[in-house]
């Protein structure tokens, strides 16, 4: 069972015995109302037939707790689930034995868990044959108590039920009554299992359905200014990938050029730190997507959440890492337009750990283009607010690559302090303070020393003027190897990858949210707004 599977699994068990405790719970208060309107609430309350119904209501009470926390395994989530459903049958024979004769407690009890058998065939991924066998499991305390419960009992005191019992045994009319409730049984454990079948078989549909081509869909991991990105297997090669979705918002003809745009420039990148892309296409229904290689590990947002503010000699490895792979692409003319951390992540390669890789191109300008076909907007602010460059505000059509260097800087000051270069309560003040404020030196916030050489460069790349910034990355990836020591070596890297290792894999996990969001600001549409 895959990771998303088991998880999913697990989330329904403790739905399903949340949502039959809480019915169950709600069916004992009525009885204690129906108890008060008669007046003899605590003869009620210290009722044997009361006091089975609130076993079965802690029963599935812990079912919930017990599914609660961490990830299960799968064989605990089965065992766990199907002690519940029996200790439930046990608790309703319990309280059927407590009912009279002559008021039908094998009916009554068979009537009660027919509810639980088939509230877990609507909320439990379960095939035919797991939901027959627990049918099965609850029959047995069942058909036992129904059983003994006729067994003792008097022909005098079921007289009424017109049977042909031998006078004072009983024993015909345990017999009969014990058919009769079988018969019950029977029918709602076929029912279920239908149930269970159809239920079951329809999510296999479904996720027959969630292909692309030859991808496989199999969960969320994060979604951007665009589109929504999405764990996927490859029917033919069984390596994962991860599949990015144009959002149905964003499906207007210009967008889904710019969408398709974006992966043919990305795809001339094939620098190790950027990440790579396999393949793109449309679904049946005309959504754009294309196919990128799956990354293991977490965006620097979420390391730095998880782990505070980073050592200098990691910061300066993962600048440089970056810095090359922007390189590349300013060399063949393309700008990111929206470095953060949470486009940066960290991954483990070859064997090798900290690889930093470059993601979502989304809002890549190609400076070459002229524009004409629309797909680049240069009236656009496109970013996040955290990490625009003072021209990315106030002249948006004139960013470079300096623009990346910039957000880079604002990058490696985060990794640094572990806060942002500036702050506010506004999109508006945040974009005020990169355009005038300057900004406060890393070392002043940091909870440890910061390299001179380090700080001055990264003050450097947060210059308002693009001119006094490094004129390239391939200048900035000079600059960074310059500063020599300390260096991130492999063994300090391996002990960081040791420690959080655990961590790691629940972010790949899971979905990781963006940090920071991306906003686009169409100047030339707001202008004319303005003028009419």
């Amino acid at each position: 069972m895959r990771p998303e599977e088991r998880a999913f699994l697990q989330d329904r068990i403790g739905f399903f015995g949340w949502l039959s405790g809480t019915v169950s719970l709600i069916a004992y208060v009525f009885l204690l109302v129906l108890a008060v309107l008669r007046g003899d609430l605590l003869e009620t309350i210290r009722a044997p037939d009361m006091l089975w119904h609130l076993s079965a209501v802690a029963v599935m009470a812990m079912l919930w707790v017990l599914t609660r926390g961490g990830p299960k395994s799968e064989r605990y989530l089965y065992a766990v689930e199907a002690v519940a459903i029996v200790c439930v049958a046990v608790a309703y024979t319990g309280m059927l034995a407590a009912i009279p004769p002559g008021e039908a407690p094998g009916l009554v009890g068979a009537f009660a868990m027919t509810y639980f058998l088939l509230a877990h065939a609507i909320l439990v991924p379960s095939t035919a044959l797991r939901t027959a066998v627990l049918g099965v499991a609850m029959a047995i305390p069942l058909l036992v108590g129904v059983y003994w419960k006729f067994s003792q009992a008097g022909v005098e005191s079921v007289s009424n039920f017109g049977q042909d019992a031998v006078s004072g045994s009983g024993i015909p009319l345990a017999a009969t009554r014990t058919v009769l409730t079988a018969m019950w049984w029977t029918c709602t454990t076929v029912f279920c299992t239908w149930t269970s079948r159809v239920i079951f078989g329809l999510r296999r549909e479904i996720k027959s359905v969630r292909k692309l081509g030859q991808y496989t869909l199999e969960r969320q991991l994060g979604q951007g200014g665009m589109g929504v990105v999405y764990r996927a297997s490859h029917a033919m090669l069984r390596r994962p990938t991860a599949v990015k979705l144009l959002l149905e918002e964003h499906n207007s003809t210009g967008a889904m050029a710019r969408f398709e745009r974006e992966v043919q420039l990305t795809a001339n990148l094939t620098h190790p730190n950027t990440v790579r892309v396999f393949d793109y296409g449309r679904t049946p229904d005309g959504t754009f997507y294309y196919v990128m290689e799956y990354l293991d590990g977490a965006d620097l947002a979420a390391v730095v959440s998880r782990d505070g503010a980073q050592p200098p000699a990691r910061v300066v490895s993962i600048l440089r890492q970056a810095a090359s792979a922007l390189q590349e692409a300013h060399g063949i003319g393309l700008i990111h337009r929206d470095i953060k951390p949470s486009n940066i992540l960290l991954t483990r390669q070859g064997g090798i750990p900290d690889i930093a890789k470059v993601l979502d191109f989304g809002l890549v300008k190609d400076l070459q283009a002229d524009d004409e076909d629309g797909l680049t907007r240069g009236e656009e602010i496109r970013g996040t607010p955290q990490y625009l460059a003072p021209e990315s505000i106030s002249r948006p059509a004139a960013v470079d690559g300096r623009s990346d260097l910039y957000a880079l800087g604002a990058v490696g000051y985060f990794l640094l302090t572990g806060e942002h270069v500036f702050s506010g309560a506004t999109i508006v003040e945040i974009c005020a303070h990169h355009l005038h404020s300057t900004p406060v030196p890393p070392s002043e916030r940091a909870n440890r020393p910061v390299p001179q050489e380090l700080e001055a460069l990264l003050l450097r790349c947060l210059n308002k003027d693009p001119a006094d910034r490094p004129s390239s990355a391939a200048e900035l990836v000079e600059a960074l190897d310059a500063l020599g020591e300390p260096t991130w070596t492999q063994k300090e890297a391996e002990t960081w990858w040791a420690k959080h290792g655990a961590w790691l894999t629940r972010q790949s996990a899971g979905t990781t949210e963006a940090s920071g969001k991306t906003i686009a600001v169409d100047f030339a549409a707001r202008a004319r707004n303005e003028g009419s």
